[in-house]
């Protein structure tokens, strides 16, 4: 016999089943990420990428991790009036817009990686955003060595 205990259980599992990701069932999407080298035995190296968020709410890029790095830092380039170029780290993470993109790139906002292991140019290198609505997304990127 089904009690009604027994029905709001079961719907209070397809809820619970339903919302276990945060009620965040829309998916970021990673695109043309590459890691950037100055020189072969560089031990710090740039990841760029494009992320695309089509949900209807806003999330926030909270931090990136790769085995091939000691430290990594999310990181915006910021140029002086001088015309001189530094970076800084950005604290309490990134926002990605709702319906929108969010474009790490050469001068701009970008995740740094230091303490990098020796690696060559076109090997993939994986790694993983975490967001904070959308959890952890793992991705992999080629590695180029910057052109000068």
């Amino acid at each position: 016999m089904i009690t009604l205990n027994s029905k709001l259980c079961a719907i209070a599992l397809v809820l619970f089943c339903t919302t276990a990701n945060g009620g965040y069932a829309c998916e970021l999407a990673v695109e043309n990420p590459y890691l950037q080298f100055s020189f072969p035995s560089a031990k710090a190296a740039a990841l760029y990428m494009q992320i695309n968020n089509p949900c209807e709410s806003e999330d926030k890029l909270i931090s990136v991790s790769s085995n091939i790095a000691a430290i990594t830092e999310l990181h915006q380039s910021i140029e002086n009036k001088q015309g001189v170029v530094s970076m800084k780290p950005v604290e309490n993470g990134i926002e990605v817009p709702a319906k929108g993109i969010l474009l790490l790139e050469p001068g701009g906002l970008h995740v740094m990686l230091m303490g990098v292991e020796l690696f060559e140019n076109h090997t993939e290198i994986d790694f993983k955003l975490e967001f904070e609505q959308s959890g952890i997304i793992n991705a992999s990127a080629p590695t180029q060595l910057l052109s000068h």
